[in-house]
């Protein structure tokens, strides 16, 4: 990495907002594939068991016209909304300043604010909080999530980037506040080499030397 970076010869310099550069937010279409694959899942396993009626579905009661009058058009509205930003719509980026990170729904991350990362395999936190997954009273949640979200998310990184593994920076705040949002992994060989110059500079911080888990996050 380190030659690479030296041929590359990248420097970063902010303009007068402190704006440094950006890199597509690649978590969103893996969050879009997320939703799909889980909603094929479960429709392909209601179909299943209706033996692949319509007729049967509606007549099973209340809960099978929701279906059919909710749940299969907004199956239907996913694959067109992800069809539509993968043809037409602009990419969403997260922005790198001097002193946060811009997320496309305009949450930050206060450079600051961050005093540890860590690249977590398995996680779909992405412009928004969330707690670590730890401890035993947690662990039903991985017993029922382990499974689904191997096959959910390595079939999404399959089919859109044809990787098995995210690697997602996660961020720890001072408050021991969890964030996440960058797709280090999915990222092409120039991203990686900026963001990487981003956190040594900024945060003295090597991606490289992070310590990495598949989905459990330590007790801060």
């Amino acid at each position: 990495m380190n030659n690479e970076i030296k041929n590359e010869q990248i420097e970063l310099i902010p303009d007068k907002d402190g704006f440094l550069f950006e890199v597509e937010h690649k978590m969103y279409l893996i969050g879009q594939g997320y939703i799909l694959v889980l909603f094929s899942a479960l429709l392909l396993l209601l179909f299943y068991l209706a033996d692949f009626s319509l007729t049967n579905i509606y007549e099973h009661g209340r809960l099978g016209r929701l279906v059919i009058v909710f749940s299969i058009p907004g199956y239907f509205y996913y694959i067109i909304k992800t069809l539509y930003y993968l043809l037409i719509q602009k990419r969403k980026v997260v922005k790198f300043y001097e002193t946060y990170i811009l997320f496309p729904s305009s949450f930050s991350i206060v450079i600051e604010d961050t005093k540890k990362m860590y690249r977590i395999k398995w996680i779909m936190l992405y412009e928004a909080k969330g707690e670590s997954l730890y401890g035993i009273k947690k662990l039903f949640l991985i017993l029922l999530f382990f499974v689904p979200n191997i096959i959910i998310i390595s079939s999404s990184v399959f089919m859109f980037y044809r990787k098995f593994y995210q690697d997602n920076l996660v961020f720890i705040s001072k408050t021991n506040e969890k964030t996440g949002g960058i797709a280090y992994g999915l990222l092409n060989k120039k991203e990686q080499i900026k963001v990487k110059l981003y956190f040594e500079k900024y945060l003295n911080i090597n991606i490289d030397e992070l310590e990495q888990r598949l989905i459990l996050l330590p007790n801060e």
